[in-house]
């Protein structure tokens, strides 16, 4: 569309100004960048612009807005109905000629409306055009007569659509290396729209009856040909119905022109068909055979029609989500039954209403991580401005994303795979939640999605319901029955066969009134079963035995049809189809089969460079088994294509597959490593399948594809029988990492297990080894600590290999430290370190020595403990990442919880949490602030870790952890306990009730069991509080304390069980229950020798033991130690309850019992701890005040 419009016409709206120098070029529709003025015309201006999302385009922009449109002569502003009203008829006008796909007419890629009200119009922008006439005026006369043709097929198939130009003129249709274009539709009108539109052209082009209020048709079209035709031929325009011929003209092409420009509608040919036959025979040239591509345009022209219950449901499911109540739907039917027709109809309809479409495709094989969400998220940067640490998060999967921005965008730092998939998950959810306009995201072949494009389905369709957004996804039911249950959130739509009517309305939008004749209804019925996509092909059989769509009613009308359409039935039409492709290009379309159905034309071009791969996509879209969308080529259904392959000899296969994989290769030397892995392994070379197969399963890794690295791996290590051993072990460590991350530890074991055997490093496999080789790795510490210079290696792969293991003994100590397998906790952490500190610094050392730091201080071991925390956090500041040194300043902050150095604590996990949040780690963030809030409750302030459980709660929920939202349930619940708030505290606690009964830990049914028999027990229900303490204190008392968190459940049973025992009157039960009270408390002293910062609360509690068991010295000496170790490790809660508890068994008369009682309520007081402060202000004798004070 390089060639200016002509401005000659009769409408006179003002032009827009060009851009100014120096200024930003504007940005039309969030997406197009103006350059260049192209031209100008009476309706509009075209502009060179550059589409953010592929290239250059032509940008048609009307002058006026909608309002304007919309206005009536005379008429002030146009109400805001009247507006909407003139923007939705100008939509479906452009919905329609978005849809066009011929040869000879150009393709408008999208529309839309500016900022200003201005409609305009995306398309191809035509290099080096000329206008017809200038292409026309000195050539022969054949080659007149072509472009001639050319033009008037453009407009057969604009007719066949409905569509009248009305402003033909040569500087709308344009020739372009030999081939003609029809464009600038701004005054294009559909036949139901001609009566109420007025005379609009340019004038010399316009048809007579135009002015005489006679409504545009085909004839008024075919005057606009003929007069360009004239002005080819000679050089001016027809005048009153004459032309103005040079002698030696042909007569009969004469005679056919003055017919074309006669001033009578009635005495120029009936449409442009006729026009094409009269000029081939006044030629004597052949009349051109109706092309498949011209057949297949009037074939896939046809209107949408039935589906009229689905179409209906999905319209009002639109409507609602441009309301802002979104939904996601799953659109299920059988191959062909026309789930993406009925897609492409709810595209056009939302693209009416407004919204933005996007759109993803699935592919069967090769396909990378997210593949279907790709192209979508592609638009997240035109739709909304991303953040530098979104556009990094998002980056892996729009590797364009800087030239998209036009920024500078670095690498995201690296997390786990399951937090990097969390965070982009939570990322792609946070840009969608904020688009400024409503959304429609179309998904086709979800069935062969994989699992983290089906997460991210469900995560966003989870969302959909407050949001302007529609989530459509097509499947094929009959493959995945099941894929809704794998995709919570979304609601299914299934499409059945077309019944009776349906198969009537679409024979007849395809045929004509012929197309609904009895037993041309009942052979479509019995030939195709209601299938859309069956009864296209056997229309296009039909119409290709008869000779064209043209002579195929008038055959019909004249003979019987026949039983069978086509020996051997669909099956043979498919392949009848097939046949259509030129011979030569057979090949090529094999390998484009074997890639997918979506078309690489650079690897295209790769595969086959002695071929004019444009030339053969044309004629592989004349034979109608290619088709555009959203501007990518792609086989017109995927039938087609399962044909081809299934065609494909068994002998030829492995040289084709050779092919794709060495063409794909060169057109992208980066990434594609699925694809690659595949077309390698099926081309028999398993040296580079493995190669492939590992990258593919690394880069899923990557982005936290877990579940699709699995294949991909497991391919790599069984494609390499002659591996090494050293590559063996890099795919079992990858394949344990998966594992891992999906929560396998048993297979997660098998393989890591086998990854070091690999290395040279075996586990123990007998009690006897784990003991003998723990006590070697001790003894081996202990040797590298005195001697560490005479042990680093200085072999580069080695001491990579020695990090690798690392990292699996890592992930095997958190195994065993959660199954609380003691020896291999001990063998692993320290084989671990062992290991590591050979090869250097690395961020694996560090999460080592912390991890080890952590298990040291359990044995409790004060100074490696202590030691091993210095090194992780030294190691960590010098080669860690951000993510490696937040985790071992988490783990630092635990040991030193141990020994309630709170300062370190709270210091460390600031900076923890604040790199954590710039990262996105959100499991590590909510570590660190659960961790936290343990600290503060520790340290009795309560009150401060009610936000972070709000926070904890609220991240836990998004990303769908349940047990992190008990944990946070359980712990706002024992806050608000000794915030004295019983209410809130019922209500938090009681969802984590069942969840933890049924599916929590030891430790977590300790504290959970804890808390209740305290709630209980401060409610007044005592058989309660007995009861849910005795069943913690099974688990409490049956074996070692290895988690500093059960301190919780541990004072809450000793507190418990002690104050029903002062309580009890002396009987059988008394026995009983003070032997459970004693047992309680052994449990608390064990765990305080084990984590000193329960100290306090144990002298608190054996203080309560001995006045109970008749030793009040040894209760007040007790008393008086907890005092003095809370004060030393600055935990006033515990200090208050023992001046309480001393105070409360002095005499009334003792003289230090009003200050102990003064200090109580003072720390009380300051710690809002308000049940406590009720009952030291009733022992200082206030009554009712203290209980007004309390509340």
């Amino acid at each position: 569309m390089s060639h200016p419009t002509s401005q000659s016409s009769i409408r006179t709206e003002l032009p827009e100004p060009e851009p100014s120098p120096g200024v930003d070029p504007e940005v039309v529709g969030r997406r197009y960048r103006i350059l260049d003025l192209l031209g100008r015309g009476g309706a509009g201006t075209v502009w060179r612009a550059q589409d953010g999302l592929s290239g250059p385009v032509a940008l048609k922009r009307l002058h006026k807005t909608v309002a304007d449109l919309a206005r009536r002569p005379g008429k002030g502003t146009p109400s805001a109905f009247a507006t909407q009203g003139m923007a939705l008829s100008l939509a479906h006008e452009f919905q329609t000629l978005v849809s066009l796909r011929h040869a000879h007419v150009i393709r408008v890629l999208d529309y839309g409306f500016d900022d200003e009200g201005r409609p305009y119009l995306a398309m191809d922008l035509l290099e080096d055009a000329r206008t017809l006439v200038e292409a026309g005026s000195d050539a022969p006369l054949t080659t007149q007569v072509a472009l001639l043709v050319q033009t008037l097929q453009a407009l057969a198939y604009l007719h066949r659509r409905g569509i009248i130009h009305r402003d033909l003129k040569p500087g709308n249709v344009l020739v372009v290396r030999g081939q003609v274009k029809v464009l600038d539709f701004g005054l294009a009108v559909g036949r139901d729209q001609g009566r109420r539109a007025q005379p609009a052209g340019t004038p010399g082009y316009l048809a007579p009856e135009l002015f005489e209020d006679q409504p545009p048709s085909e004839q008024t079209d075919l005057f606009g040909f003929g007069a360009m035709a004239c002005q080819m031929f000679f050089g001016r325009l027809p005048h009153g119905g004459q032309v103005f011929a040079t002698p030696g003209f042909p007569p009969a092409l004469k005679a056919l022109l003055e017919q074309l420009v006669a001033p009578e509608a009635h005495r120029r040919p009936r449409d442009a068909q006729a026009a094409i036959a009269a000029l081939c025979a006044a030629t004597g040239q052949p009349l051109p055979a109706e092309s498949a591509a011209t057949r297949d345009s009037f074939l896939q022209s046809a209107r949408f029609v039935g589906r009229v219950r689905e179409r209906e449901h999905l319209m009002d499911v639109l409507d609602r989500a441009l309301a802002g109540q979104g939904s996601a739907w799953l659109i299920g039917g059988e191959s062909g039954v026309g789930k993406s027709r009925l897609l492409e109809e709810m595209r056009a309809q939302a693209l009416v209403r407004g919204a933005v479409v996007v759109r993803g495709q699935a592919v069967d094989t090769g396909g990378v991580p997210y593949q279907e969400w790709r192209a979508v998220l592609r638009w997240l940067p035109m739709l909304t401005e991303l953040s530098d640490r979104e556009a990094r998060i998002l980056k892996p999967l729009v590797p364009d994303m800087e030239a998209l921005l036009g920024r500078a965008v670095p690498i995201a730092p690296e997390l786990d795979a399951e937090m990097a998939q969390l965070r982009l998950h939570q990322t792609v959810e946070d840009v969608f939640g904020r688009l400024p306009q409503p959304t429609v995201v179309i998904l086709e072949d979800v069935h062969q999605a994989h699992s983290e494009s089906l997460q991210l389905l469900a995560r966003l369709a989870a969302r959909a319901s407050g949001l302007p957004l529609l989530l459509l996804a097509s499947f094929r039911d009959d493959e995945a029955p099941l894929l809704p249950e794998w995709v919570p959130g979304t609601r299914t739509l299934r499409l059945p066969r077309l019944d009776a009517e349906e198969i009537a309305l679409l024979g007849e939008s395809m045929l004509g009134p012929v197309g609904r004749r009895p037993d041309v209804l009942e052979l479509l019925r019995r030939e195709t079963e209601g299938n859309p996509f069956f009864l296209v092909e056997v229309v296009r059989a039909l119409a290709e035995d008869a000779g064209g769509l043209d002579q195929l009613g008038d055959r019909l009308g004249g003979r019987a049809l026949p039983e069978r359409v086509w020996a051997g039935g669909m099956r043979a039409l498919v392949q009848r189809r097939l046949e259509k492709v030129p011979r030569g290009a057979r090949g090529l379309l094999d390998v484009a089969a074997l890639l997918g159905r979506e078309l690489d034309v650079a690897v295209l071009q790769r595969a086959a460079p002695g071929v004019d791969v444009e030339a053969w996509l044309t004629d592989c879209a004349a034979a109608a088994v290619l088709d555009v969308v959203d501007d990518r080529w792609r086989f017109a259904h995927d039938k087609l294509r399962e044909r081809l392959l299934e065609d494909l000899p068994p002998e030829s296969r492995p040289a084709l597959h050779r092919r794709a994989a060495e063409a794909l290769e060169a057109a992208h030397p980066r990434g594609h490593a699925a694809a690659l892995s595949y077309h390698w392994g099926q081309a028999q070379d398993a040296a580079r399948e493995a190669l492939h197969a590992r990258r593919a399963g690394e880069e899923a890794l990557e982005v936290g594809a877990c579940r699709e690295a699995l294949p991909l791996l497991a391919r790599a290590l069984a494609s390499t029988p002659g591996a090494t051993a050293l590559e063996k072990g890099r795919v079992e460590a990858l394949l344990a990492e998966a594992r891992f991350q999906l929560g396998d530890l048993e297979a997660f074991r098998g393989h890591a297990e086998a990854a070091l055997a690999h290395f040279g490093w075996p586990m123990p496999k007998t009690r006897v080894a784990w003991v003998l080789g723990t006590l070697w790795q001790a003894l081996s510490r202990l040797a590298q600590s005195a001697r560490p210079d005479a042990h680093v290696d200085d072999s580069a792969r080695r001491r990579e290999v020695r990090r690798v293991a690392g990292r699996l003994l890592m992930r095997l100590t958190d195994a065993f430290i959660y199954a609380q397998e003691a020896m291999p906790v001990l063998w692993s952490g320290l084989r671990m370190l062992n290991l590591c500190e050979p090869a250097g610094p690395s961020p694996e050392l560090a999460r080592g020595y912390t991890v080890m730091a952590v298990v040291a201080g359990t044995v409790p071991v004060r100074r490696v403990a202590d030691a091993w925390v210095r090194r992780a956090r030294e190691v960590a500041e010098s080669v860690g990442r951000p993510v490696d040194l937040a985790y071992v300043l988490n783990r630092n902050a635990v040991c030193a919880v141990y020994q309630a150095h709170w300062e370190d604590v709270e210091a460390w996990l600031q900076r923890a949490t604040s790199i954590v949040d710039s990262v996105g780690d959100l499991r590590l963030a909510e570590e660190c602030r659960a961790l936290l809030t343990v600290a503060l409750c520790y340290q009795g302030q309560f009150a401060r870790g009610l936000p972070l459980m709000d926070w904890l709660e609220a991240s836990a929920v998004r990303r769908g952890a349940v047990q992190t939202q008990h944990w946070a349930m359980h712990y706002r619940a024992h806050i608000l306990l000794r915030l004295g708030e019983h209410a809130r505290a019922r209500v938090a606690l009681e969802p984590a009730l069942a969840w933890t009964e049924a599916h929590g830990g030891a430790t977590d049914r300790i504290i959970v069991d804890g808390t209740l028999a305290l709630l209980c027990l401060r409610e007044g229900d005592a058989a309660g509080a007995r009861a849910a303490a005795e069943k913690a204190l099974v688990r409490l008392s049956a074996g070692k304390p290895v988690a500093h968190f059960v301190y919780f459940g541990a004072t809450a049973v000793a507190e418990v069980l002690l104050t029903l025992w002062a309580r009890e009157t002396p009987g059988p039960g008394l026995q009983a229950l003070s032997h459970s009270a004693r047992v309680a408390l052994k449990a608390l002293e064990d765990f305080a020798r084990v984590f000193p910062f329960g100290e306090p609360s144990a002298w608190l509690w054996r203080g309560c033991e001995a006045w109970l068991s008749g030793r009040p010295r040894k209760a007040f000496r007790a008393w008086q130690r907890c005092i003095t170790e809370a004060t030393k490790r600055r935990m006033p809660y515990e200090a208050a309850r023992a001046r309480l508890e001393w105070a409360r068994h002095l005499p009334a008369n003792a003289p230090e019992r009003a200050e102990l009682l003064r200090r109580a309520v003072e720390d009380f007081t300051r710690l809002d701890a308000r049940e406590d402060l009720a009952c030291a202000m009733a022992e200082q004798g206030l009554g009712t005040t203290a209980e007004g004070r309390a509340e």
